[in-house]
């Protein structure tokens, strides 16, 4: 029997095999996955460009914050080769002059501060407690300096488009504590997209496949069932 193809892309300062190890051991045995790093590109194109040539001829897509962004592109481009979306903890909209403000701030804070310094204080919002981390950082000193950068480069090269035209099966997730990609704005994805399902889990900011990993695990096994 032929396996399912799931495509994952990663948020800023991620290291994908970090990010979705949870859901890389789910789907071990039973899918083809297919773990994008973002950091070694420098702009969304590029991150694009790269992901088309190396993907399967149909896949399903999972995107979290940045990988969310980068997931609207691949639908503006390749739609008819997307069977389901999973996003989370993103934005429908392209980054707003605050966001691109905070993301010229974090290059300066990584640059004067040092990676680990700037992360510290950077993981406080993100998390409602210490739990993860020590993780975290590990995390980030594996993207490391450059990476990191080249994550907020991704951010700065994001241009204003009209949402794309999404018909497949689409499931969307936000921490109901997310104060960076807020309910409001998953409620706004799912306005966006006629065939969606919106799921806000309580007690949770941003990173769901760290604090509640079983709420994604669950909708990549239903396609996988399906």
């Amino acid at each position: 029997m032929k396996k399912a193809n799931f495509v994952f892309l990663p948020g800023v300062f991620c290291e994908p095999n970090i990010l979705w190890e949870a859901q890389k051991n789910k789907l071990a045995n039973d899918a083809n996955v297919f773990n994008y790093d973002l950091s070694s590109y420098a702009s969304i194109d590029a991150a694009i460009t790269r992901i088309i040539s190396n993907s399967p001829e149909k896949f399903f897509l999972i995107g979290f914050s940045l990988g969310g962004q980068v997931a609207l592109e691949l639908f503006r481009k390749i739609p008819e080769r997307i069977k389901g979306f999973l996003v989370m903890s993103a934005s429908p909209r392209p980054p707003a002059e605050a966001t691109r403000a905070r993301v010229k701030n974090a290059i300066h804070g990584i640059k004067t501060k040092g990676l680990e310094s700037f992360m510290s204080s950077f993981y406080d919002g993100y998390f409602n407690n210490d739990t993860f981390k020590q993780k975290y950082l590990d995390m980030t000193k594996k993207v490391g300096v450059e990476g990191c950068m080249n994550h907020l480069r991704i951010v700065e090269s994001i241009e204003d488009k009209p949402f794309p035209n999404i018909i497949c099966p689409t499931e969307i997730l936000c921490g109901a504590d997310d104060d960076k990609t807020t309910p409001e704005l998953h409620r706004e994805f799912h306005k966006k997209i006629a065939e969606s399902k919106l799921n806000i889990i309580p007690s949770v900011r941003h990173y769901i496949m760290w604090v509640q990993p079983e709420k994604i695990n669950e909708v990549l096994i239903k396609w996988l069932k399906n």
